[in-house]
């Protein structure tokens, strides 16, 4: 039996990876054995006495601390820590103070602070065994935590110590062929999962079959090798012998000599539109999603030179709303938006709503501007590096991939430093979009949660699609990013707005929109400590891709679902 967890963390430090952690742990136990966010505290109770309540309810709680969580600071300028009603403080302290385990997650590289360092209230945190997780070893980091939830009658193991009994186990030839034998096990059952899900797609989408069979084949090749690959095809093989029998020798050298999988496959239509109304919301796709099978990863080819082009004068100001043009045969393909208001922000009664995307205001933009089309890919960026640009780092794909897929693993100062490549090069105004003018396109004029209406579709975003939001429509958790025009654009003729990858923004984060620019300009601070990120992801719950979610992160985080849209200012008519 596993235990109900508490998960405590800093939103300005690390949101983005405690709904990662908090979703994967909900696929593995269940949601309602978790408690996370405290946006639904009643108004007029007392806050103080709710987290109490509510860490006394559960038997381990994490404590999430990221690169900002000791010296996170309040709009004064004071320690948060150092308030004795600050929410973590609160969580963590009521925890020790009932004997419930408190495991420290730290995450990329952050260290559990000193007992110098932490209110005394808090200092035995210090001296508690935590677990380090990183995003380019977030699944094998989790599996640690998930056998230390895993105890016995509800009992939580610390990370460390079900290692330490590990090790202990395998010190006997006995005890360590065991652990092999069922870690073979595991491995065979979610390969056996995996394949049965892979199979039922199929079924349910019977024109798929043939690029089926050659993404289930590659699947076995990389998985068992091509010994094992081989008895687990055989029904396969035997079938594909009678067939060659039948339409000639010269079809078994052909099917022998194709290389595997040269050509992505589509994901199967495995979930169909309602028919009415919300079947009007959106038209069909055109194009779906590939499988969530990883194509291998290859060495990136060679860019071709960038011609630049950049739009004339004269030519710049004849823009009209809706059209496209590119300044370079690698630039991000722009697309010319409207000027106009609207309302940002996000209602009282929406559901999923965060309590820093309020209060609601009118922005108003007094003319047109142009956006990218898709996020920035890979062949963009490489481009970019390939010139001397985007301070020579070469972001890695996580293995699934470059070309049009989004660029992922970059920080707020990379995609900083791609527009100022891009407007360096062109001699125009490239820049991040303005929270503001993020918000204001995904909307492309309409009011509610998603451009297309109140629910979500699998058929509709990229994210994670184990988890609903205004449908009891479930789907395939697809676990990577997909090609940028994927899916459906907006009215406006923009690419996934809502999820696959988060896109960093010019802002800094404040917790309200007090005090906002009515004019669609970035909010800045003297010492900004962290930026907005817009859209979703792939890794996320669809609450998260509505138009007025928001998520901050300090600007030298890299993440694996953090990418960048870009925006240029035009010349006036």
């Amino acid at each position: 039996m596993v235990a109900k967890v508490f998960i405590s963390y800093r939103r300005d430090d690390s949101a983005g990876h405690a709904g990662r952690v908090h979703d994967r742990l909900g696929h593995e136990f269940g949601a309602d054995l978790l408690f996370m966010d405290v946006d639904s505290i009643p108004l007029g109770v007392n806050f103080i006495k709710v987290l109490r309540d509510e860490v006394s309810k559960c038997e381990v709680l994490l404590a999430v601390i990221g690169p900002n969580w000791l010296n996170s600071s309040d709009e004064e300028g004071r320690r948060r820590l150092d308030n004795p009603n600050d929410f973590v403080r609160i969580e963590i302290a009521t925890a020790l103070q009932r004997d419930i385990p408190v495991i420290p997650i730290l995450l990329d590289g952050a260290k559990i602070p000193k007992i110098s360092q932490l209110p005394k209230d808090l200092r035995e945190l210090a001296v508690r065994n935590g677990l380090e997780v990183r995003h380019t070893s977030f699944h094998s980091d989790m599996d640690k935590l998930i056998r230390g939830l895993k105890g016995a009658s509800g009992h939580v193991d610390a990370p460390g110590a079900v290692e330490k009994e590990e090790d202990r186990r395998r010190e006997t030839a006995e005890d360590g062929a065991e652990a092999e034998r069922q870690s073979q096990e595991e491995r065979s059952r979610q390969d056996e999962e995996a394949t049965r899900s892979i199979e039922e797609d199929e079924r349910r989408n019977k024109g798929e079959a043939e690029a089926f069979s050659s993404a289930v084949e590659v699947r076995r090749l990389r998985r068992f090798g091509p010994q094992r690959a081989w008895r687990a095809s055989r029904p396969t093989i035997v079938i594909a012998g009678l067939l060659a029998l039948i339409f000639a020798g010269a079809l078994v050298v052909r099917l022998e000599t194709k290389p595997p999988m040269q050509t992505p496959m589509s994901l199967p239509a495995s979930i169909a539109l309602p028919s009415a109304p919300a079947a009007q919301l959106l038209p069909a796709p055109t194009s779906m999603p590939p499988s969530p099978i990883a194509q291998p990863s290859v060495a990136r080819a060679q860019p071709a030179p960038v011609s630049f082009t950049p739009l004339l004068p004269d030519r710049e100001r004849a823009l009209r709303t809706n059209e496209n043009f590119k300044e370079c045969n690698t630039c991000p393909e722009m697309v010319v938006v409207p000027g106009g208001s609207f309302t940002m922000g996000s209602p009282d009664n929406e559901p999923g709503r965060g309590s820093d995307e309020g209060p609601q205001h009118r922005v108003t933009f007094s003319r047109q501007f142009a956006v990218g089309k898709y996020s920035v890919t890979f062949d963009e960026w490489d481009s970019c590096l390939a010139d001397g640009g985007c301070n020579g780092y070469a972001p890695s794909d996580s293995g699934w991939g470059r070309g049009k897929r989004p660029v992922i693993n970059i920080n707020w100062d990379d995609a900083k430093a791609y527009v100022a490549w891009l407007s360096k090069k062109t001699g125009k105004a490239y820049r991040l979009l303005s929270e503001a003018e993020r918000e204001y396109v995904t909307r492309a004029g309409q009011p509610t949660p998603f451009w297309w209406g109140s629910s979500i579709l699998p058929t509709q975003a990229n994210y994670n699609a184990r988890f609903t939001y205004g449908s009891d429509v479930v789907g395939t958790y697809l676990v990577r990013t997909l090609p940028i025009d994927s899916f459906e654009p907006n009215p406006w003729g923009l690419f996934q707005v809502h999820g696959n990858v988060w896109e960093w923004v010019e802002d800094c984060y404040r917790d309200s929109y007090h005090g906002a620019p009515s004019d669609g300009s970035p909010s800045t601070l003297a010492d900004c400590t962290k930026n907005v990120l817009r859209g979703g992801s792939w890794d996320r719950k669809p609450m998260y891709l509505r138009s007025a979610a928001r998520l901050a992160s300090a600007p030298t985080v890299r993440d694996n679902s953090f990418g960048v849209r870009v925006a240029r200012t035009l010349l006036a008519p």
